[in-house]
């Protein structure tokens, strides 16, 4: 932890002139190193969570309580005071600035892997952002040949958001955005992330943890009619549809889905 995500990531990346002067380390779980390597510790949440308590003043006072075990608070959520208490935590905690909660079944084990165990409750946030870019992927992976991310730019309450989004595509929508990446320039994509953070350098700002919450086959659609002999395969929310002859498309921004054919003749 630290002042913000920022300025502790500054100092992550520094090698000298390191201020760690208001970063703090949250102990959440504990964890012996031989049920970690193998993957489960059978353990209850609940129980690990009251040894680690145990040993927070030993470790409190051997780092100048720079070091802490982050407190939990148990609800039933099957009964409409533990609904309520939950509410008012996950308030309580974006009041205090901090992304979101967690929420864990205190009779789990522990699994070195994602799990219903754990789940995270955070706000999410949507912007509306235009394509400036789509770069290949890094050489040597499995994207080196084809899209690997789309750049967007844009206003949004009155800041410069630059952002890189490269999670959220499946290999279909990949291939098709590359292929036809000149005309998907200038068109508009809905951006779903944790929350708008200042750049570290420069005046502008980003987004974190960006994605692409829906599919983006609308960015290669003409935005005027068209009438064109066609002979494709088309993906439409995880569907295949052949067209085949003369077909009219239309573009028309909605934020669900943009891309439809109005009409198809043989």
């Amino acid at each position: 932890m630290s002042s913000s995500f920022q300025s502790m990531m500054r100092q992550f990346k520094r090698k000298k002139n390191i201020d760690t002067s208001d970063a703090f380390l949250a102990l959440f779980d504990a964890v012996p190193l031989a049920a970690f390597l193998q993957g489960e510790y059978e353990v209850k949440q609940r129980d690990r969570h009251l040894a680690l308590c145990e040993l927070e003043p030993m470790i409190r006072a051997a780092t100048q309580d720079r070091v802490y075990v982050v407190p939990k608070l148990e609800v039933d959520l099957d009964t409409d005071e533990g609904q309520r208490k939950l509410s008012e935590f996950n308030r309580e905690a974006l009041d205090a600035h901090y992304e979101g909660i967690m929420m864990k079944n205190p009779d789990a084990p522990y699994e070195c892997k994602r799990s219903v165990a754990w789940l995270k409750q955070k706000p999410m946030i949507f912007v509306d952002l235009e394509v400036v870019a789509v770069v290949p992927g890094t050489a040597g992976t499995k994207y080196e040949h084809t899209m690997g991310a789309v750049e967007f730019a844009g206003e949004d309450q009155g800041r410069r958001i630059e952002v890189s989004v490269g999670s959220g595509w499946s290999d279909e929508d990949r291939e098709v955005i590359w292929k036809h990446r000149k005309q998907a320039l200038g068109r508009i994509g809905e951006i779903r992330a944790d929350v708008i953070t200042k750049s570290q350098n420069g005046d502008t700002w980003s987004l974190r943890f960006p994605v692409i919450p829906r599919h983006f086959h609308f960015l290669i659609v003409p935005t005027r009619f068209l009438l064109q002999p066609v002979e494709m395969l088309v993906p439409v929310r995880g569907y295949y549809f052949y067209f085949y002859g003369l077909a009219c498309w239309c573009h028309v921004y909605r934020k669900d889905f943009v891309c439809q054919v109005l009409a198809v003749k043989e």
